[in-house]
């Protein structure tokens, strides 16, 4: 891949009302970089999951396999009715024949099987994926599917708030603390930060080999790239990140993806309850 372009953004879908904040933001996305978008709809097999529920009767089994398989076609409808709507008004052309010449395409998948597996598998041949918050009860599916592809497929990650909506990348604030996740999130986020109209370099609390030095070495290493970017030097807690930067103007976050204790918490914990359940407009670029 061209360290300046992603030519591949597949968005796991599970059939969640909710999940239009990825989808559309990836539109947006596929548009920016004339990027082919996968919408991957991931549903358990409906025997599995009535042998799951202890039923052995063969004549229960079937009326249960038969409901569960309605069920599963009507959400198949949804979510495909769901990304088509997302392609349609972003203007990008469902296909699923795939070529930079064509400009943004996007094409309706659906796979049964375990969901993390699959989509873990899926990702290690993108170069981003996009997910969502969800409602409190979905969070620890964000968080496994978080886990999944940050750790398992060593994939970036583009998160999209449910309040994200207008312009992603145009202003971009980078949290770095000179660790190794922060470094490949930078990696990662170079096709945006090529086109952006201004980058932030913010130093996150205990910075590894001191602030100045740390963001001195990014900023450096962007200009071998003719990417100007603008230090603060201030210290900032993981959990002011996302303030700090709206207060900026930015519209994309880039950090590493919680290789460090503090990270994780931020974004798995505590602090992340906060933030997958805030109305914040900021997406979040992630790399482990």
């Amino acid at each position: 891949m061209n360290e300046m372009s992603y030519r591949k953004l597949l968005v796991p879908l599970t059939g969640r009302a909710n999940e239009c904040a990825a989808l559309e933001g990836t539109m947006r996305v596929a548009k920016k970089f004339n990027a082919h978008v996968v919408g991957l709809l991931a549903q358990p097999d409906a025997f599995d999951e009535v042998a799951h529920a202890g039923i052995e009767a063969g004549v229960m089994i079937s009326g249960f396999v038969d409901s569960a398989n309605n069920a599963t076609s009507e959400i198949i409808r949804k979510t495909r009715a769901q990304f088509v709507e997302a392609a349609t008004s972003e203007g990008v052309a469902l296909t699923s024949v795939q070529g930079r010449s064509l400009g943004p395409t996007a094409e309706f998948a659906h796979v049964t099987g375990n969901a993390a597996q699959i989509f873990e598998e899926e990702s290690r041949l993108s170069d981003m994926v996009a997910v969502c918050s969800g409602r409190e009860a979905d969070r620890s599916k964000t968080r496994d599917l978080l886990d999944s592809v940050l750790v398992g497929g060593s994939i970036p990650v583009l998160y999209f708030p449910r309040g994200c909506s207008g312009e992603i990348g145009s202003r971009i604030a980078i949290g770095y603390d000179g660790s190794t996740a922060a470094a490949h999130s930078v990696r990662a986020a170079l096709p945006f930060l090529a086109q952006a109209d201004s980058v932030q370099l913010m130093s996150l609390h205990g910075t590894r080999a001191g602030t100045h030095v740390a963001l001195q070495k990014v900023q450096n290493y962007l200009a071998l790239r003719e990417i100007s970017a603008q230090t603060d030097n201030t210290e900032h807690r993981a959990s002011d990140l996302i303030s700090a930067a709206k207060a900026k103007g930015c519209n994309l976050l880039v950090v590493g993806g919680y290789e460090s204790k503090t990270m994780r918490e931020w974004f798995l914990g505590g602090v992340a309850d906060e933030f997958l359940d805030s109305n914040s407009s900021m997406a979040v670029l992630m790399a482990h």
